[in-house]
């Protein structure tokens, strides 16, 4: 299954791409996630691993950083026991103060 989500978003495209790409800020803008747990490497570089922990539930994700082109994309792979998924965040400044996510 493949799904593309698109949005507009009201700030530079350099401060999405790092929301976007700081795992420490994901609590911030992601509803359902508690915390980060740093699994390995250096938290946010690719190669690193890190846990995605739910504030309810037990769907526990682990992120695994794949590459960073910044501020124009960025590419991770979100495992559970009975699901893989394959994200890639692309940010397309639309002005100095709009910038689209297409992910």
């Amino acid at each position: 299954m493949r799904s593309v989500v698109e949005l507009d978003v009201n700030v530079r495209q350099t401060k999405l791409a790092e929301l976007f790409t700081n795992p420490s800020l994901n609590p911030e803008w992601m509803d359902d996630v508690e915390r980060i747990e740093l699994i390995g490497g250096d938290l946010g570089k690719p190669g690193s691993t890190y846990r995605l922990v739910p504030k309810h539930g037990k769907l526990n994700f682990v992120a695994r950083v794949i590459s960073l082109e910044l501020p124009t994309e960025a590419r991770l792979i979100l495992e559970a026991p009975s699901v893989s998924v394959s994200v890639t965040g692309k940010f397309f400044a639309l002005s100095e103060k709009i910038t689209r996510l297409v992910s």
